[in-house]
């Protein structure tokens, strides 16, 4: 049909060559920043309409629709055709979330405790999947442990929040530890097992398998020994103990990941190989 576009949204032919289309290319930008802010699909569409952005030159109404394949889009992490619109970790943080997101059952859960949330069976990402218009599950990423758990996202908060609250009590077990050994984060598990399952599916791009390859090496570089780790546990185990509250900081820095078993089982694995919950023991 004469309205549908042959080049991405985002792009235009110029003598030849694909190049970016400069208003269009910071459309795309846009998408992926509010869908990372939380904007809905359905709100992002709205948006563009009201800034009167084409998608085509026939129409500037926007649909979810095409949101999604914008989002979806592995062209705008450049290849040997398409220049590059979008970086990987804007890219991969997208489809993470695409995953779980549902408007039926909007997630309250905060993304930092989502992206350490790991299976306490087997150290797999432990992933939030919503199956129904009310209630939501977390399941093991790992097909051969396969576990899932029936938790609420106000359950899973309150738990995480309460040991925060004990770990700020206990500065102590913030005394850095040098680990025997490098332990896999649950962020590189994520990505290790997403490459696994792209490389199984057969139909993934190129660029896509790159990306999740220069993904996972990176996540797997951050993981060796940080030599900085006395200094900045220092800091903030100086700062808890003058008094200060900081639960934000004490999941971004101390918490390595959070070990979800059962409602009644959760604990923290801190960055110096400590944990801190009910089955944990604390040392």
């Amino acid at each position: 049909m004469a309205w549908q576009r042959t080049i991405p949204f985002g792009y235009r032919m110029r003598q030849g060559e694909i190049e970016c289309n400069a208003a269009e290319a910071a459309a795309v930008k846009d998408v992926f920043a509010r869908y990372l802010q939380g904007e809905s699909l359905q709100r992002i569409a709205e948006a563009l309409t009201a800034q009167g952005v084409r998608y085509h030159q026939h129409t500037d109404c926007w649909n979810k629709n095409m949101v999604k394949r914008i989002l979806e889009n592995t062209h705008y992490l450049g290849d040997e055709q398409y220049p590059r619109v979008i970086d990987e970790k804007d890219y991969l943080t997208a489809q993470t979330l695409k995953e779980d997101r549902n408007s039926y059952a909007p997630c309250i859960v905060d993304m930092k405790i989502r992206a350490k949330a790991v299976c306490a069976r087997c150290g797999a990402r432990f992933r939030r999947i919503v199956k129904n218009r009310k209630t939501a599950r977390w399941e093991c990423e790992n097909p051969a442990c396969g576990y899932m758990l029936h938790i609420s996202d106000e359950q899973l908060s309150a738990a995480v929040n309460a040991l925060l609250e004990r770990l700020a009590n206990t500065p102590e077990v913030l005394t850095p530890r040098v680990p025997t050994s490098p332990v896999t984060s649950g962020s590189a598990q994520r990505i290790a097992n997403e490459l696994t399952n792209a490389l199984n599916r057969g139909t993934e791009s190129e660029v896509y398998l790159r990306t999740l390859i220069f993904a996972c090496a990176a996540e797997r570089y951050n993981e060796l020994p940080d030599g900085s780790l006395q200094h900045k546990t220092d800091k903030l185990r100086q700062r808890m103990e003058a008094g200060e509250t900081l639960p934000a900081e004490l999941l971004e820095t101390a918490v390595r990941s959070i070990r979800v078993a059962d409602p009644d089982n959760i604990d923290l694995e801190l960055v110096n190989g400590q944990r801190i919950g009910k089955e944990a023991a604390d040392v």
